[in-house]
């Protein structure tokens, strides 16, 4: 499957990307030009990340949409 690499001027949203498959997938879009968010119930240490995070259970509706509402 070919995907496109450059996500400039792209915001993504990735669930699960504390860790992981969902980490990897996270900074890939982050090295392609995409800003990217993380919604993960985990937390951790996101110093040289290369995206922003914030603690969300995605199986709370409520929750979700408070956290996309404080997205810039």
């Amino acid at each position: 499957m070919d995907f496109p690499q450059n996500f400039r001027g792209h915001v993504a949203l990735v669930t699960g990307g504390m860790r992981g498959i969902g980490r990897s997938i996270a900074e890939h879009l982050a090295a392609c030009g995409a800003d990217v968010h993380v919604f993960d119930r985990a937390t951790g240490d996101t110093t040289d990340a290369p995206f922003t995070s914030q603690a969300v259970d995605i199986a709370d509706a409520e929750g979700v949409a408070g956290a996309l509402a404080a997205l810039p």
